[in-house]
């Protein structure tokens, strides 16, 4: 058995860059759209605002199939489960390529969708039973990146491919690109097993632990803080926004800073935990928000509190992943799939508060984000005090608790390499 262990966890070195691409993958799709749409509505004779919605579609059709997928492919092994993720993600991508109504397309986008829940959170879960636990954390920001590089470099290439040659290629680059990642992937990752079958009750059962249900909160209020700003972009820095391809540097300096700030928090989150990386992740990045406000004026100013911003806004998802995977002390996978659908349900909200906040002016969408991502810190902050009583109880208990016969004195005993910080409450 230890051999075997020692054997799965030489796999991370090849395995982890393999995830990373299929999350870049991921990503880009989820991204690109927002950069093809003149072309997408010209093509398809409809306006702006409706060719827009393939986008809304895309990230409710993914947070509605992430936590039902999860529990329908809990019993599969991990591998297959990812190139079933990859088969629904190509064949939507391909359809929606050959659509001839944005009614097709809408219904294609779903199916994608479907395909793209399979694969972020079956690579998370991966890439932790891959790597020692000492390293969990910078295994899950390496898979990350994948996304991080797509705000970078996918969703702009994506974008100058859709120019050239027509937002239909485009898509049959990401198709391809899936094609060839579940080919990697039937040869590249190792057969893991699946877990048991359990009863609804019992795969349930994770979202009655309050350490999950304060993580998938701070996810989800969180996110809203950080799309409301990158959405809105040009509308934060509206007066250089304009000036031709400096919006295409700040993107790609938010970009750039994101997948500095999500390795940094892997190895931050290694060295001290989550619970403080996300929460002074989430502070950074309000005040970035209000920074970015004050700063639209000087090109320089501009760039710096972009890269802030970056930093600070993509250290979060990883050390989150890692919370909820040591809170889930089932290994249901249902949290970390549900953290997914958090994403991208504030994808959903922060274009709707947007487009409701927008005409009254860019403070109004700063302040909001701003308010909305130190309300997350606090709720991450609660947490941590809370769990922290938590833990102390339960020292207090075990202090207290009668010490079997023959057992040395003062000693008790915990699972093996069970540590400080390992609990659901410590996870939080």
């Amino acid at each position: 058995m230890e051999q075997k262990s020692t054997v799965l966890r030489s796999q991370p070195r090849s395995a982890l860059p393999l995830l990373a691409v299929g999350v870049f993958a991921v990503g880009t799709e989820g991204l690109v759209f927002a950069g093809l749409l003149p072309a997408l509505a010209a093509d398809l004779g409809v306006s702006i605002g409706a060719a827009g919605q393939v986008t809304t579609v895309f990230a409710l059709a993914y947070a509605l199939s992430a936590p039902l997928l999860a529990m329908l492919a809990e019993t599969w092994r991990p591998r297959s489960t990812l190139l079933a993720g990859f088969t629904l993600f190509t064949a939507g991508n391909a359809l929606t390529a050959s659509a001839p109504t944005l009614g097709s397309v809408l219904c294609w986008r779903v199916v994608t969708a479907a395909g793209a829940s399979l694969i972020t959170p079956t690579s998370t879960l991966v890439a932790a039973t891959l790597a020692t636990p000492h390293r969990r954390g910078r295994a899950i920001s390496i898979v990350m990146t994948g996304l991080t590089l797509a705000t970078a470099a996918g969703a702009p290439l994506g974008t100058l491919i859709g120019g050239a040659y027509g937002w239909r290629c485009a898509i049959w680059a990401i198709t391809g690109l899936g094609v060839l990642v579940a080919i990697a992937i039937a040869l590249g990752i190792p057969a893991l097993p699946g877990r048991p079958r359990r009863g609804l009750r019992d795969r349930m059962r994770p979202l009655a632990v309050p350490a999950i249900r304060r993580v998938l909160a701070t996810t989800l209020i969180g996110f809203v803080a950080v799309y409301l700003f990158y959405a809105y972009v040009s509308v934060v820095y509206r007066r250089l926004a304009s000036e031709s391809g400096f919006l295409a540097v700040i993107l790609l300096v938010i970009g750039i800073a994101g997948v500095i700030g999500n390795l940094a928090a892997g190895t931050l989150t290694d060295r001290y935990g989550a619970r403080g990386v996300v929460t002074g992740a989430l502070i950074v990045t309000a005040a970035a928000i209000i920074l970015a406000g004050l700063a639209s004026d000087s090109r320089v100013l501009v760039l710096v509190t972009a890269a802030l911003y970056g930093i600070a806004a993509w250290a979060i998802a990883g050390p989150q992943q890692h919370r909820l995977l040591a809170a889930d002390t089932g290994r249901t996978g249902l949290p970390v799939a549900l953290n997914s659908s958090a994403m991208y349900l504030a994808i959903a909200i922060a274009g709707a508060l947007g487009g409701v906040l927008v005409p009254a002016g860019h403070w109004p969408l700063l302040v909001s984000g701003a308010l909305a991502a130190l309300v997350a810190a606090g709720i991450s902050t609660r947490a941590e005090a809370r769990a922290t009583q938590e833990a102390r109880a339960t020292s207090t208990s075990r202090i207290t608790a009668p010490v079997a016969v023959g057992a040395p004195a003062g000693r008790h005993d915990h699972p093996a390499g069970s540590r400080a910080g390992d609990s659901p409450a410590a996870a939080s």
